[in-house]
C-alpha cells in the first residue's frame, strides 16, 4: 500500500487528478468541497423530477459539472445503495441501483459520490478498462470490492486500484456487533480494528486493502487525507454534513 497523504496534491478549478501511475490514456478526477461543485452534483444526483423546468435545470447544471472539472462528456451516475452490485457500462437500465461501474468503452464516465465512504478507482496497466466504486462498511462487507475486480477482464496483478479520500479510523467508532461480522467474514479483518476510548474504530482503507491484496491487487495508493478532519476541503456525513458529496470519476480517453 503507498499512501498519499505526505505528497503535493494541486487542486485545480475544486478538483485534482489522483496521485497514481494510471496509463497515460486513464483520466481521472476528484471534486472537493469549494467551488460550484457541490451544488451541481447534489442538482445531478437527487433531482428525479420529469418536469419540463427541472430537466433544464439538471441539462444545465450537467453542462457547468463537465465544465468545471474538463470532462469531454456527462458522466453515468448510478444509485448508489450500499451494497455490492457493480454494472457495465454502456447499460441501459434505468435507474441504475449499484455500487460500482465498470467500462472498456472510450469517454464512458463511471463516477461515484461520497462524504466519508471510500471511493476507490480502478484500472489495468494496459488501460482498456476502468471502475469507480462506492464502499463504506456495507459495501465492505457485501463483497463490492472482489466484484469489481471479478468485472475486469485483466487479471487481478494487472489492475492499479487509487483510494480517495475518506473517513480515517480515529473518527468512525462501530459497535462490537459490526466488528464480530467482519471478523466472521475473514477472522484477518481483526486488524482493521482500533479500540480509542472504550470504543472499536474501524479502518475502511485497510479493510478494502486487504480485500484487494487477498485477490492478488499489489499495486494500490491510497489517499490518507480525512474527510471528518478536512472541513475545508471536503465533506462529510459524520460531521454532519447531511447534502454534499465529492465525486470520484474516471474515464478512457
Amino acid at each position: 500500500m503507498i499512501y498519499a497523504d505526505n505528497k503535493t496534491i494541486i487542486t485545480t478549478n475544486g478538483f485534482f487528478s489522483p496521485l497514481w501511475p494510471a496509463p497515460k490514456n486513464i483520466s481521472a478526477v476528484f471534486s472537493e468541497k469549494f467551488s460550484e461543485i457541490p451544488e451541481l452534483l447534489d442538482c445531478l444526483l437527487t433531482n428525479n423530477s420529469a418536469s419540463l423546468n427541472e430537466r433544464q435545470l439538471i441539462q444545465s447544471s450537467e453542462q457547468k459539472f463537465c465544465q468545471h472539472l474538463r470532462l469531454p462528456s456527462p458522466p453515468v451516475w448510478i444509485n448508489q445503495v450500499h451494497q455490492a452490485t457493480v454494472k457495465r457500462f454502456p447499460t441501459k437500465e434505468k435507474p441504475i441501483l449499484a455500487d460500482g461501474c465498470v467500462t472498456s468503452e472510450r469517454n464512458t464516465l463511471c463516477a461515484v459520490s461520497v462524504a466519508d465512504c471510500l471511493p476507490i478507482l480502478l484500472t489495468c496497466r494496459k488501460g482498456k478498462e476502468v471502475a469507480a466504486v462506492h464502499a463504506g462498511w456495507r459495501g465492505l462487507l457485501a463483497g463490492v470490492v472482489p466484484n469489481a475486480l471479478l468485472s475486469f477482464h485483466a487479471p487481478p496483478e494487472e489492475i492499479i486500484v487509487w483510494i480517495g479520500p475518506h473517513i480515517s479510523q480515529l473518527h468512525y467508532p462501530i459497535g462490537e456487533s459490526l466488528r464480530q461480522r467482519f471478523i466472521a467474514l475473514n477472522s484477518s479483518n481483526h486488524a482493521c480494528f482500533k479500540l480509542i476510548d472504550e470504543k472499536w474504530h474501524l479502518n475502511l482503507a485497510l479493510c478494502a486493502t486487504m480485500q484487494l491484496e487477498m485477490l492478488g491487487v499489489s499495486e494500490i495508493y491510497t489517499d490518507e487525507r480525512c474527510t471528518f478532519d478536512n472541513t475545508r476541503k471536503f465533506f462529510s456525513h459524520r460531521r454532519g454534513d447531511s447534502a454534499g458529496r465529492m465525486a470520484a470519476i474516471i474515464w478512457i480517453n
